[in-house]
């Protein structure tokens, strides 16, 4: 193997480890849309989630849609957000 071979695979190595840590700090879209469907357009005081957490979620992806990730303290929010509504769904 000569030198352009290994700095090739070595690039290739480097860029996939950047795109699993970006990937780990972007919402899914699926956690995102189910999210907002606890949301009640029409009659608010009957939703699932707060207008608070709503809003946090929809902010939250807006935001990673100019910007590659989000922080961590942002991600962790998010979770605890989707953790604590997963909870007490049982559909």
């Amino acid at each position: 193997m000569n030198v352009i071979e290994k700095a090739l695979i070595y690039r290739q190595n480097k860029l996939s480890k950047t795109q699993l840590h970006i990937k780990k700090h972007r919402i899914p879209e699926g956690k995102y849309i189910w999210l907002c469907s606890l949301w009640n357009e029409t009659e608010p005081e009957k939703s699932e989630i707060t207008l608070y957490d709503y809003k946090a979620v929809r902010d939250m992806w807006s935001q990673q849609n100019k910007k590659p990730m989000l922080s961590k303290r942002q991600m962790t929010l998010f979770n605890s957000i989707y953790e604590r509504h997963q909870r007490v769904d049982m559909r």
